[in-house]
């Protein structure tokens, strides 16, 4: 009896850690886009922050390609919470190249965010329950 509880045991462990959850927090992808001046931010990042003291504490981010970002649910927000948002838009610098460790040429590209969007930033959103997480910011 006692061979036939442990392998019992041993096989509903193993389902158990198999099904376990991979999204406990309940995140939800976050999607949207970001212009500057009216133009889609080629290239970039974009950072999103719990606001201070609430908790759980969450910080995911994406890149911004194209002007637009995106992240799956795993690494998304979770609804309810309001967030700081900080962005990094990335331009490239005519003829000018930095050389990496290969000796290759590659463009230069400086941040040409504002500073009330970059580390300054006092922006926030706030992801809604049962509302797709879709932001769309205008610099």
């Amino acid at each position: 009896m006692k061979p036939l509880f442990l392998t019992t045991t041993i096989i509903l462990a193993i389902c158990l850690a198999g099904c376990s959850n991979t999204n406990p927090q309940g995140r939800i992808p976050v999607s949207g886009e970001v212009t500057l001046n009216g133009k889609p931010v080629q290239e970039g990042n974009i950072e999103f922050t719990t606001v201070k003291g609430a908790t759980p504490s969450v910080m995911t981010g994406a890149a911004i390609k194209n002007g637009k970002f995106e992240t799956d649910a795993p690494n998304g927000l979770i609804p309810g919470q309001t967030y700081t948002v900080k962005i990094a838009a990335l331009e490239e610098v005519a003829g000018e190249f930095s050389i990496t460790p290969t000796g290759d040429k590659t463009p230069l590209k400086k941040d040409v965010t504002p500073p009330q969007w970059s580390n300054q930033s006092k922006e926030t959103i706030t992801v809604e329950k049962n509302k797709p997480a879709i932001f769309n910011f205008k610099m």
